[in-house]
């Protein structure tokens, strides 16, 4: 039997971003309508399973949630027979041919998925889902691709040259290293290897400037670029408004695909300015009432003052006015105080609820304050009855 250490991926992905980058990387080899299912179809084993091993696809499963089915374990732990010269894995009582060109992808849309130790130990677990500054950088580079196109453009082709120099530097050192590895006798006298080094030297100087070159052009690129962060900012900010939604009910959930298109609305559809800083304003206004009003309509009217002050909360925080801290004085209060170990209330015309939220109010730092704005309330309340 052959076995192999490398264990198929497992993807955390609610967004669905980690199956749109294996659909487009692995293109070449995924037939959308014998290449991508799910473990419940009908056909999966003798289908979708057998076409891919055998012709060396790659396959995706979609829809996994805590386990799979134990017929897959013979795939996952890739029990390779060989018969001859041919390979083959026995499944379900089946046995397919294998190629060592199939590949398998897992992907599973719960946020915060229980995946069972067995199939933990039987895949890699890739989490795949969007975290608010990583959604920032791809909203950065998307307004450039539409405000700044060949700024954004300029970046990638030199991201690109840096990369190939890099890898080229790296070769030149190998080249060098079994060069010296393989000589023989005093080094000073093997004139080829001489040759080698000089040449490598040359050369390694010459990637090191470009390296250099390619720095200061890239600095110079990223001020251009971060003139149009604040719109990332928003933009990232307003998503996660819409998934916290989803907390109050599962029927405010949104996809990530969804989002995108009013964020591309947005900047397609905000008034036109000469200077970026003014064009930044109108694209971050635009896109805040846009998103606002496109998901307000949906909520039931309950639920709409909430989102209008998470969205507040998201924006204010997200700009560093307010803290998190902050946002919980204002909805709990004195509620987490006890009251039992607190000092009783000076007054019956105030009652426990409002006393402890006077308490806990002056304990609170606001921001970054040092020192507790209304430290001195409780004192002042009682010394002032009237």
């Amino acid at each position: 039997m052959v076995t192999n250490s490398s264990r198929y991926p497992l993807l955390i992905d609610p967004q669905g971003q980690g199956q749109n980058w294996i659909q487009n990387k692995y293109s070449e080899s995924i037939d959308p309508s014998r290449c991508i299912t799910t473990l419940s179809h009908p056909k999966f084993k003798d289908l979708f399973l057998k076409f891919c091993m055998e012709e060396g696809k790659t396959l995706i499963i979609e829809g996994i949630e805590n386990e799979v089915d134990p017929m897959l374990d013979p795939v996952l732990e890739k029990q390779i027979q060989t018969r001859g010269k041919n390979m083959f894995i026995d499944v379900g009582g089946s046995q397919f041919d294998f190629s060592n060109q199939f590949q398998m992808f897992m992907t599973c849309r719960l946020p915060n998925p229980s995946f069972s130790p067995e199939l933990s130990a039987k895949t890699t677990i890739i989490d795949f889902t969007v975290t608010q500054k990583g959604l920032e950088q791809q909203l950065l580079g998307r307004v450039l691709s539409k405000e700044q196109k060949s700024l954004e453009d300029s970046l990638n082709t030199l991201l690109a040259d840096v990369n190939f120099n890099k890898k080229d530097l790296q070769r030149l050192e190998k080249n060098l290293l079994e060069r010296l590895t393989q000589s023989k006798g005093n080094l000073l006298d093997d004139t080829e290897l001489m040759d080698v080094l000089n040449l490598t030297k040359t050369q390694s100087k010459d990637v090191q400037i470009k390296l250099i070159d390619a720095e200061v052009k890239t600095k110079e690129i990223n001020e251009k670029r971060e003139q149009y962060r604040p719109v990332a900012i928003r933009g990232s900010a307003l998503y996660f408004c819409i998934i916290d939604m989803s907390l109050i009910s599962w029927m405010y959930n949104s996809s990530l695909e969804q989002y995108l298109k009013l964020f591309d609305e947005s900047i397609d559809q905000s008034e036109k300015e000469q200077q970026p800083s003014k064009r930044v304003e109108r694209i971050i206004k635009y896109l805040t009432y846009h998103v606002y009003k496109y998901i307000n309509r949906g909520l039931f009217e309950r639920d709409k003052v909430t989102y209008i002050l998470m969205i507040c909360f998201k924006i204010m925080i997200t700009a560093e006015k307010i803290t998190n801290s902050d946002v919980n004085i204002f909805l709990k209060g004195g509620a987490s105080l006890d009251a039992k170990s607190e000092r009783s209330r000076p007054f019956t015309f105030i009652s426990d609820k409002q006393w402890l939220n006077v308490l806990a109010l002056s304990r609170h730092h606001f921001g970054s304050d040092p020192l507790a704005f209304f430290r001195d309330l409780p004192d002042s309340i009682q010394r002032n009855e009237a």
